[in-house]
């Protein structure tokens, strides 16, 4: 358990793991009714680096789980095979390097088939947002 404790609150699971109770809160935001899946979506783009399809908490909360399950993974295994001092500390850069880019290349693969669930990425209307509009209005003129 010690060791497990010491990897999430290392470097570079740390960068993760400090996102990770945010991509949580988020999403039980969401369950509880307080916010949209969408809600980012007017504000960033994620099609501009090869996530778009879904909404971009979808997206941005994959690459975090994935990163830090990786980032995770991989200081476990440098604490037990690289010795302490500059050695460590450079392979500990190049597994955030490694879990960055692996966390972008699952995560654009899962996106891809979640992207037909839904029907237009940031364009998609909220289910309250359907209820509450009165459809198209007839021009009186």
């Amino acid at each position: 358990m010690g060791e497990f404790l010491h990897s999430v609150a290392g470097f570079p699971a740390i960068l993760f793991s400090a996102a990770l109770p945010v991509v949580l809160g988020f999403w039980l935001l969401v369950a509880l009714g307080c916010a949209d899946a969408d809600s980012f979506d007017s504000d960033l783009d994620a099609g501009a680096v090869g996530l778009g399809g879904v909404p971009v908490a979808v997206a941005a909360s994959l690459l975090t789980a994935v990163g830090w399950i990786t980032s995770l993974s991989g200081s476990i295994l440098i604490g037990r095979a690289a010795p302490a001092g500059l050695v460590h500390a450079a392979a500990d850069v190049v597994l955030l390097i490694a879990s960055l880019l692996l966390a972008w290349c699952v995560t654009r693969c899962f996106v891809r088939p979640l992207a037909r669930l839904f029907s237009g990425g940031s364009a998609r209307t909220s289910s309250r947002d359907a209820a509450l509009d009165p459809g198209p209005r007839a021009d009186h003129g």
